[in-house]
């Protein structure tokens, strides 16, 4: 890539299990977090910054060059783990559903995404926690109906400050 072209492309991306079935335990979700970060490590033109999730989806959140096509990306990225998962377990023991979340992010808030994936005490430099409501719902809990799937996603905010639509001072900060 010229190095005359400025970018700072932060993303965190969600997807599923096959119908949400909890595929991640613990014997199978270190192998799947392990073989991602090292296939987004080995990609060019993406930077690794973090991966977390539960039983039944990834987040992952990574840097990229202009480049690069998001869903090709993620097509890549998600086909080659299940294949390479499948073929160490001998058997089709991880399957994804079709599609993806993306949500970007800027560099100053890219301390939200690597908090999300990992530690859920993870704080800004300032202190501060991080947190993702869908509704009602903590970020991490699974969706399970296909409306409340198809609903856009909310935006990120700093925890115990509501949104400013809802009449509290809310920062904004995604």
């Amino acid at each position: 890539m010229a190095s005359h072209i400025f970018h700072e492309l932060y993303i965190h991306l969600n997807w599923h299990t096959k119908d949400d079935q909890a595929l991640l335990d613990k014997i199978l979700e270190p192998q799947v977090h392990a073989f991602l970060e090292q296939r987004c490590k080995a990609t060019r033109g993406i930077w690794f910054h973090g991966i977390g999730g539960t039983a039944t989806h990834i987040h992952l959140v990574v840097q990229i060059e202009p480049t690069i096509c998001i869903s090709d990306f993620a097509g890549d990225i998600k086909g080659a783990c299940s294949r390479e998962i499948n073929a160490r377990q001998h058997c089709r023991a991880l399957e994804w559903q079709r599609g993806f979340g993306v949500v970007s992010f800027g560099k100053k808030t890219a301390w939200l995404g690597v908090g999300i994936c990992g530690s859920p005490e993870r704080t800004s430099p300032t202190g501060r926690k991080a947190t993702h409501t869908v509704g009602k719902r903590r970020f991490c809990e699974p969706v399970r109906s296909r409306e409340a799937r198809l609903k856009p996603a909310d935006e990120l905010f700093i925890e115990g400050e509501p949104p400013a639509e809802a009449g509290g001072k809310g920062e904004k900060v995604g």
